[in-house]
């Protein structure tokens, strides 16, 4: 916006410039006739007046003459001076153009990388979304994984606690085994005295 207006600005003075020119131009067009009317008056009022030598009159001519050339150069040399203004203003102007368009390319560039980074920023705010879905996701997986864990814990805890039992079973089962052999074994000397013994006084009868 700001090189908007200035470049509306230097139009607007480029113009003035050249306006100005132009009626410079234009003022002198009716100089020669406004010369020839002053003199047309001139020799009218001479006409009328008291004689004068013709000398006169001539230096008179050439005076106005001279006047005129004067106020012509004087012109010229002030129209020669406003075109050499314009003209290093017009340089100035073609400067400022040239810096103003400069300017004009490198907003033009930082805009685009400033739209690069808000692109880049987009795609990483995406990712970063995504990584955070992803995240999440692997809380939960490792939540559920966890409540398996710990019931695989309880599991085998309940099965060590029956597989002890089961052991605390098993040792007294084998006590009781131990007790009933050592009694079986018990009554078979028991037995195996009474055969002894009987067989002795059956012997001893016989005899």
């Amino acid at each position: 916006m700001l090189g908007t207006g200035f470049s509306i600005g230097v139009d607007q003075t480029i113009f003035f410039g050249l306006g100005f020119l132009v009626c410079a131009v234009l003022a002198i067009i009716p100089i020669p006739f406004i010369h020839a009317r002053a003199v047309r008056l001139t020799e009218k009022n001479l006409a009328h007046a008291s004689p004068v030598a013709m000398k006169d009159i001539q230096a008179e001519k050439d005076r106005m003459r001279a006047e005129f050339a004067m106020s012509a150069r004087r012109l010229e040399t002030g129209i020669d001076e406003l075109r050499t203004k314009a003209s290093v203003h017009l340089t100035e102007l073609a400067k400022k153009s040239s810096i103003i368009a400069k300017l004009k390319t490198a907003l033009e560039e930082r805009e685009a990388a400033i739209a690069r980074l808000e692109t880049s920023q987009e795609t990483l705010e995406c990712r970063v979304k995504a990584l955070f879905d992803d995240l999440q996701a692997a809380k939960a997986d490792a939540a559920f994984k966890t409540d398996e864990i710990l019931q695989a814990e309880r599991v085998v805890a309940h099965n060590r606690n029956q597989l002890t039992d089961l052991r605390l079973a098993i040792g007294q089962r084998e006590r009781v085994i131990e007790r009933q052999s050592a009694e079986i074994a018990a009554l078979r000397n028991d037995a195996r005295h009474a055969r002894v013994n009987g067989g002795a006084r059956h012997l001893a009868g016989a005899e």
